[in-house]
């Protein structure tokens, strides 16, 4: 989704600024400035590209307290849309069993409660849960007890983040 495309737009904006640094009329800040603004531009139209191509695949009816790994949760970026759990933030009740759904083809994910980094993650926390490895079209389930806020991720994708509420 956010994987640069070189296209002969960017390679022509990119030597443009090279131009103009050789040739001495911009600073090779202003250059380097320039070309992080080509590259800026060309990650949004993949961006927009990938989200018109893919627009099916990540709005889907999902039953009740099921959270789903859509397609391009393994791209960086789709954090930035909250698209690499669908949905993000589920609020459940006490005793409710939340399932995901592994719909990334064959990606590998986890959900492993906790956040990225944390000294204490998965099965080590009160309340933990892990996955382990979910190949595509996998399932996993987890029934929430206790009220509280629950954080999970993907081991393997650390910007997939979600969270779970228990009221």
């Amino acid at each position: 989704m956010k994987h640069l495309r070189v296209t002969s737009g960017l390679i022509d904006d990119v030597s443009s600024q090279l131009w103009l640094y050789q040739s001495g009329i911009a600073p090779a800040d202003g250059a380097l400035e320039g070309i992080r603004h080509a590259v800026d531009r060309a990650k949004m139209e993949a961006k927009a590209m990938h989200d018109a191509e893919h627009a099916g695949e990540h709005a889907r009816d999902l039953p009740p307290n099921t959270v789903d790994m859509p397609v391009g949760g393994a791209i960086p970026g789709c954090e930035d849309t909250d698209s690499c759990y669908t949905p993000t933030h589920l609020t459940v009740g006490a005793g409710t069993t939340v399932t995901w759904i592994n719909s990334d083809g064959p990606m590998l994910h986890t959900v492993t409660a906790g956040v990225p980094g944390a000294d204490a993650v998965g099965l080590d926390l009160p309340n933990g849960f892990d996955s382990d490895f979910m190949s595509g079209g996998a399932t996993f389930e987890h029934t929430f007890d206790t009220a509280g806020t629950f954080d999970y991720y993907c081991a393997l994708h650390h910007w997939m983040v979600g969270t779970v509420t228990v009221e």
